[in-house]
């Protein structure tokens, strides 16, 4: 019987995110294997045929139009039905038979076919293994006319290990069958970093040739959005990782609505992370956000007011800080923040905005209409609490807003009614980020202002030590502030 060759998640999403890859080419190329909810099997004796195919696939990942741009070929006409064969003939033939049926089909000048060739290990495998494809080495392999260069680099990651004995201290942590050698940054991504997750709780961790090697099927496992971010759905099983990252999107907006509708139902739901992922040389990261169970119910039960938010969202300019409506409140729920504060914030750049401070731009009525649904996800998902309105109280201050900003309006200029409208709005905003009896001190001006009284069920509300005036008073700012031209 063919020696098999293993790979099992672990917990740990760099080295699981290589066994999605892994089964995403075999899939491809038609290569069998084996697989359950946790492991991939192969058959060892096709590894080397699985690398050549891999890094074939590698012109294949990113499509015709990202090789188009990077060598600024003008061709409208590439069919990807031939460059498909083209790929696939990979599996039985030759690299440079391979490699020359692409060169052709792309019609790559000569002085560029080494550059070509590279494509993969750049492009690609050079996100996996950032001190081994070096892009300082296409120097050396133009000044050798190697254009096998880079192949051959990415082949010897290839290159077999030795069994394991015993478990003893070089035994690969990883598949426990082979002997390995400590993980660095030219066999592991993100390895010897604070940003790594799921190490054991052990400080010398080893890794063997094949589980090395696996790294560099790592691109080829997550998702790519048109804004050039890569994003990785992790979960604790093949079957839904390969599910859940086989969303088409365009950006992580559109990736998270789309993820949000493919859950049917809340008993669908688990728990998730979705990582976003930087490869660079200079400036890696990693970008954690838990999906929980409990977050995931929470988007399935509020889809109407995501899709409100979305339809609302802006992209405000604050001095420094880019707002970006949607994407910055989904990360924001994921990652435990605040929406109140969020909402704070939109809503004191909406008031110096409309103050005339030029350094504010974008904030305009789909900012405050993005503000409000920022309230009210703010209230729902603290709806178990008791310092937390209900949305019938929301709707109450609101109209008590809009109200005050009618009374303002009558018999004035409209300038003039705008200008007061802000300035109330700001002094609203100032005073609940002070106390509550500032807040009731600057409510009852404007109600006398605007010979307008304070309904009881308020003051009832007020006196009560477990009311959020805060969000009340955010309400009434908000109103304040959402003027029609001919009030």
């Amino acid at each position: 019987m063919s020696e098999k060759l293993t790979f099992t998640l672990t917990g740990n999403f760099q080295y699981d995110l290589g066994i999605l890859g892994l089964k995403n080419v075999l899939d491809f190329f038609e290569i069998y294997y084996e697989y359950d909810d946790y492991s991939v099997s192969i058959l060892l004796s096709e590894w080397n045929k699985i690398g050549n195919c891999s890094y074939f696939f590698g012109f294949y990942f990113n499509g015709i139009e990202q090789i188009k741009k990077k060598f600024k070929l003008k061709q409208n006409n590439l069919s990807i039905t031939d460059f498909k064969k083209i790929i696939l003939s990979a599996k039985v033939q030759p690299f440079n038979t391979s490699l020359e049926s692409l060169i052709d089909f792309f019609n790559i000048s000569q002085n560029k076919k080494i550059e070509f060739a590279s494509y993969p290990a750049l492009s690609i495998f050079n996100v996996s293994h950032l001190n081994v494809f070096n892009p300082g080495l296409l120097t050396k392999a133009k000044k050798d006319n190697q254009i096998d260069f880079f192949y051959n680099l990415y082949m010897q990651k290839f290159k077999g290990a030795k069994p394991s004995t015993d478990f003893n201290n070089k035994t690969c942590d990883f598949c426990q069958k082979y002997e390995g050698i400590p993980i660095n940054r030219n066999n592991f991504i993100f390895a010897s970093s604070a940003m790594n997750q799921g190490w054991y709780e052990r400080p010398n961790i080893h890794i063997c040739n094949y589980c090395s090697s696996l790294n560099l099927f790592s691109s080829y496992g997550l998702l790519k959005t048109g804004s050039g971010e890569r994003y990785l759905i992790y979960s604790s099983n093949i079957k839904d990782l390969e599910k859940d990252n086989n969303i088409l999107a365009n950006s992580f907006e559109e990736l998270i609505t789309k993820y949000i509708e493919n859950i049917k139902a809340e008993t669908n739901a688990k728990d998730k992370f979705f990582i976003k992922i930087i490869f660079s040389g200079q400036n890696p990261d990693l970008d954690f956000l838990p999906f929980s169970t409990e977050l995931l119910k929470f988007f399935i039960e509020n889809k109407n007011l995501l899709e409100d938010l979305r339809n609302n969202d802006f992209v405000g300019i604050a001095k420094d800080p880019i707002i970006f409506s949607y994407k910055d409140t989904i990360k924001a729920i994921l990652s435990g923040e605040n929406l109140l504060y969020k909402a704070d914030f939109i809503i004191n750049c909406i008031i110096k905005q409309k103050s005339g401070n030029k350094n504010f731009k974008g904030f305009d009525d789909k900012a405050i209409k993005s503000a409000l649904i920022l309230l009210m996800l703010s209230i729902k998902l603290k709806k178990k609490e008791e310092n937390s309105m209900i949305d019938k109280d929301l709707i109450e201050f609101i109209e008590f807003g809009e109200n005050i900003r009618k009374r303002l309006y009558v018999g004035k200029n409209q300038n003039t009614a705008r200008n007061k409208a802000i300035s109330f709005s700001s002094a609203i905003r100032d005073s609940v980020n002070e106390s509550k009896e500032k807040f009731m001190e600057t409510l009852l001006q404007l109600s006398i202002y605007s010979q307008l009284p304070i309904p009881q069920n308020f003051l009832k509300k007020f006196n009560d030590p477990n009311f959020n005036y805060k969000e009340a008073g955010l309400a009434i700012a908000l109103a304040l502030m959402s003027i029609k031209d001919k009030e």
